[in-house]
């Protein structure tokens, strides 16, 4: 028992004399910091004073030149990306003219598409950034879901009204592999690209930001960096269930938390597929949170998953890994929080789930006399409340047209991972005592773990029933056998848009007439769905459509209030048409 314990001693102090190496005098002062205003629109339009004008027209290339040049930016240039100019005309250069997902480049008037995200570039140095993005449209409705880096949710289907403009503010890191003040850098996963940083957005050498949404309607970015010690960061570590996926219909609650707090805390998510708590240590992600990490920060240790396995990490090493991270954060002035691994949809015993890893962080948790948030727990009592609606169980539907079928009970959909970040914001940091919430931006929110619906679920815009968050690129474009939107309709004219790929559905919609024409290529089982502008369900209608078949009758479309809507169409769960209508 004795060597046991010298030998865990041993292995702490050569954990904490490497990382004290590493990371002596790492307060890296940058004398130059970046600042830019971007106004997008036309190209030929005034431009405000101080602006950048960009245009559709400006692509950030993926030559490796390009991403060698601090200031150089552009649109990405991805398959698939629409992008239009809408020109109100008028004497206010900031706001007459924007730039949203469409194609308008023989259409008038413009036609916009759902869910057709766009995304803007520039390159940077790594560090903190406040980003405020201007918004809104003269003449119509802007509805904009905004997403930083690799899917950081930003802003939530954001509504504007006709000649309302927004701007919103954000905080962003940017970061690079390397580490500061050495000659080494993290060990990224190149599996199936997902961290190489030619294609990877978390670690290339831009600050990306993702338009998407029902309507988008942005008018200018600007892009300022702040010293290194602004504000506080929150440092995640942890593996799969709390890494920034790159590829939809897979999410973790790390990458929905920055929603939840204002810009006075920036998120540093180094979480990475498949790691336990040691391999996280061996890939020196704790040693690049070190370099970037201040007094006053705070550090999150979420893993278990893959140390309960096989082969993982005992639980006597598991322990001492714990005590690494927390002292690596009293080193630097910065406050240890621990979260307990999230529960597998199986689990209803919190002491037994996870191998008893999860009780396990608990009791050393208390031991080390470090605040813990119990997310294990929480995630079995809402599984009780909505089974399976939390997890990755994805078929053929509308919102993740080609993915196949899968039943993942160990990781979560955006709803899911939505939902578990909002529940460590608003009552796990509360029943913690962490003290970072007094920068959520609604401090006195709470969230019941064992009564997560709203019973009001028609109107909750966070209930699985109303639930939309617009899907990025890799989902709705970059599969072969992906369909876009059909027919748009904009106020009274219908028109056609490019068939991608597979078939197309047209639709136009007489809403005062309460009818529905269509064009559909294949007989079987269609499902019609009518949402706001703003994403919310708001009815269904189930029918048996055929190529024969041209209009249907719908009573009830009659009876919307007047305004703006969308619907949708499914044919046999995946051959699908979309179109906005309006209500008159």
């Amino acid at each position: 028992m004795r060597k046991l314990k010298n030998a865990r001693r041993w292995l702490r102090a050569a954990m904490l004399l490497a990382l004290s190496s590493l990371f002596a005098g790492t307060a890296f002062a940058q004398t130059t910091l970046v600042h830019y205003k971007f106004k997008f629109g036309a190209a030929t339009n005034p431009t405000p004073a101080g602006y950048l004008r960009v245009s559709p027209a400006n692509l950030y290339t993926k030559a490796y030149a390009a991403d060698t040049v601090v200031g150089y930016y552009g649109f990405q240039n991805w398959q698939h990306n629409r992008l239009g100019v809408v020109d109100r005309g008028g004497s206010d250069t900031l706001h007459r003219d924007f730039i949203s997902n469409f194609d308008s480049a023989d259409i008038t008037p413009a036609v916009f598409y759902h869910n057709s995200p766009f995304y803007f570039s520039v390159n940077v140095p790594e560090g903190k950034y406040r980003v405020k993005v201007t918004m809104g449209d003269p003449a119509d409705t802007a509805v904009t879901t905004i997403k930083g880096e690799t899917r950081r949710l930003l802003l939530k289907d954001f509504v504007t009204a006709p000649g309302q403009y927004v701007t919103k503010t954000f905080s962003l890191i940017r970061r690079d592999p390397a580490i500061k003040g050495t000659t080494k850098s993290v060990g990224l996963d190149f599996t199936n690209g997902r961290e190489n940083p030619i294609i990877c957005l978390n670690w290339d050498r831009k600050l990306t930001l993702e338009f998407n949404g029902r309507r988008p309607c942005i008018s200018a970015v600007e892009v300022t960096q702040v010293p290194d010690t602004t504000g506080t960061t929150i440092h995640l570590c942890g593996n799969s269930t709390l890494v920034e996926w790159e590829n939809e219909p897979w999410t973790a609650w790390g990458t929905m938390l920055p929603a939840f707090f204002d810009t006075n805390v920036f998120t540093n998510d180094l979480a990475s597929s498949g790691l336990t708590s040691s391999s996280f240590l061996a890939q020196l992600r704790l040693a690049k949170i070190c370099s970037m990490m201040n007094k006053g920060d705070y550090l999150i240790f979420e893993f278990g998953h893959n140390d309960s396995k096989t082969g993982g990490v005992s639980t006597t090493q598991f322990a001492a890994n714990m005590a690494i991270y927390r002292d690596s954060a009293l080193a630097h002035g910065a406050n240890m929080v621990y979260v307990t691994p999230t529960a597998r949809l199986a689990d209803t015993d919190s002491s037994t789930s996870i191998g008893g890893y999860a009780q396990l962080v608990r009791t050393t948790a208390a031991s080390l006399n470090t605040p813990f948030i119990d997310l294990n727990a929480a995630v079995i009592h809402i599984n009780a409340a909505i089974p399976t609606q939390l997890y990755c169980w994805v078929t053929a539907d509308s919102l993740y047209p080609d993915q196949p079928p899968t039943q993942d009970s160990t990781h979560f959909i955006d709803f899911g991972a939505y939902t578990l970040a909002k529940w460590v914001a608003y009552q796990g940091m509360r029943n913690a005592g962490i003290p970072v919430r007094v920068h959520l931006y609604d401090t006195a929110a709470v969230f019941n773990a064992s009564q997560p619906l709203n019973p009001a679920a028609t109107t909750d815009p966070d209930t699985f029933a109303t639930w939309h968050l617009a899907c990025g690129i890799d989902t709705v474009y970059r599969h072969p056998s992906s369909t876009v939107l059909a027919t748009i309709v904009t106020g009274t004219k219908a028109v056609a848009a490019p068939v991608i790929a597979g078939g197309e559905n047209p639709i136009t919609v007489n809403a005062e007439a309460g009818s529905v024409a269509f064009t559909v290529t294949e007989s079987g089982g269609a499902k019609f769905i009518v949402y706001s502008i703003d994403g919310r369900k708001i009815m269904q209608m189930t029918a048996v459509a055929a190529p024969s078949q041209k209009t249907m009758k719908w009573e009830a479309l009659c009876h919307l209030p007047q305004g703006t809507y969308f619907l949708e169409m499914e044919i046999n769960g995946r051959s699908r048409g979309k179109v906005e209508f309006q209500r008159r």
